[in-house]
């Protein structure tokens, strides 16, 4: 019983610093998208207006999508915060930090042909680094809130309670 009670602490804490480090993890995700996409930017003023106004459209969608990207970093980071604080929180989550995941996994692809210009590897070595970091802190809250909620659950169960008498 006090193995449980110190492997539920473990886990939470794990929990708790996963969901920080989600948050941190997105907002460096929007600062390296932007560091990314700012030279394209600066470069097109000396464009004509219709390719300056596509560029804005561009950015416009990127700036969307990285909106929606950081929102669900968001919650998925103070939900498993909640979540191991015993507060209470979206259940939600789980289902966020899986679909995070996949997409980040899925995102590996891209790296293929930064490994062809070569003046850029270091950049791209960084972002593989930041990516299997952001894998690994998404492992870490998704392993830790299954069990949390199984230690959780064989605590409240009626053969682990004491009969006071």
């Amino acid at each position: 019983m006090k193995n449980d009670k110190s492997l539920l602490r473990r886990c939470e804490d794990d929990l708790r610093v996963g969901g920080i480090g989600v948050i941190v993890m997105g907002c460096w995700s929007l600062i390296k998208v932007v560091l990314q996409i700012y030279p394209d930017i600066k470069m097109s003023f000396s464009k004509g207006n219709a390719e300056i106004l596509k560029e804005i459209i561009v950015v416009a969608v990127l700036v969307v999508f990285m909106s929606l990207a950081l929102a669900l970093h968001f919650y998925i980071g103070i939900n498993a915060v909640r979540s191991a604080q015993g507060e209470t929180y979206h259940k939600g989550y789980v289902i966020g930090a899986c679909v995070l995941w996949v997409l980040e996994i899925l995102c590996f692809s891209e790296y293929s042909d930064m490994f062809k210009h070569m003046d850029d590897i270091d950049t791209t070595i960084a972002s593989i680094i930041v990516d299997i970091t952001i894998i690994f802190i998404l492992t870490v809250v998704i392993i830790s809130s299954f069990k949390i909620k199984k230690l959780r659950e064989s605590e409240d169960s009626p053969n682990n309670k004491k009969i006071q008498g």
